[in-house]
């Protein structure tokens, strides 16, 4: 923004390409991830693409409900809500792992931690 109301136009555009790169790089990544923690679920595509998008539209609201503020409060507020959703996902991750610590029978624990342990 603070490009264009400079007139460097040059910059918006590498600015453009960089910003679009990382979001390639961001959606590609996330995606993977989303299949090798759930595979064969072909439901866990659609959730995060339904996650993704009230992201998109929590962000225009508060976009638009502060939009007389200053700019530091709404990147605040996204800064905010952000970490909130890293705890928020880590804790998760935490407890199916340990869900799934729990599910797995004592045999095949062992053999897991042998497996491992073998070269």
């Amino acid at each position: 923004m603070l490009c264009y109301f400079l007139e460097y136009y040059g910059l918006c555009f590498a600015v453009a390409v960089l910003w679009g790169a990382s979001e390639t790089y961001l959606q590609t990544n996330t995606g993977s991830l989303v299949g090798l923690v759930f595979p064969n679920k072909v439901e866990a595509f659609s959730v995060f693409r339904v996650i993704f998008a009230c992201g998109v539209v929590t962000t225009i609201v508060l976009n638009i409900a502060l939009q007389s503020l200053p700019g530091w409060v709404f990147l605040s507020v996204v800064i905010v809500i952000q970490l909130l959703t890293i705890g928020i996902s880590t804790q998760i991750m935490d407890l199916k792992a340990e869900t799934l610590a729990l599910n797995v029978p004592k045999d095949e624990k062992e053999q897991l931690i042998n497996s491992s342990v073998d070269p």
